[in-house]
């Protein structure tokens, strides 16, 4: 079994941990220091990131993990793991940016609930994520 890194907002995370848990291990961090810890462990496949995780500090777990020499090779996918789908011209703009700074993709688990059910959307979440880290 593959082991994630998911770097999740307390809130969120009993809206993603579940979708992931079946497929994945997981190491759930809060914080910065805490995802710095769990790398530190050196049994990670990938990481999967919420929009909201440690109060907004997703931009700097990105630049993190890309200055790092073993972190830079985890696959990262973003997921806005509220209950709330984003707007098309917001989850471009964070598809943009999280991209730039080396996530390898972005998943609105928000709008994939409403457009195909909690059962599939995290189906779709899990498909996505092995997706990656079979492209290492």
């Amino acid at each position: 079994m593959r082991t994630l890194i998911v770097a999740v907002h307390p809130d969120n995370a009993s809206l993603l941990c579940p979708a992931l848990a079946p497929a994945f291990r997981l190491r759930v961090c809060h914080t910065l220091p805490a995802v710095r810890e769990a790398l530190q462990a050196g049994d990670a496949d990938g990481v999967v990131c919420g929009l909201h995780f440690d109060d907004g500090r997703l931009f700097s777990l990105l630049e993190a993990l890309g200055a790092g020499e073993d972190s830079r090779r985890l696959p990262v996918l973003c997921v806005n793991a509220g209950a709330t789908p984003l707007s098309a011209a917001t989850r471009n703009s964070i598809t943009i940016s999280t991209g730039k700074l080396g996530a390898r993709g972005f998943f609105d688990l928000g709008d994939a609930r409403v457009e195909h059910g909690q059962a599939r959307a995290c189906a779709m979440l899990r498909d996505m994520v092995h997706g990656l880290l079979g492209a290492r």
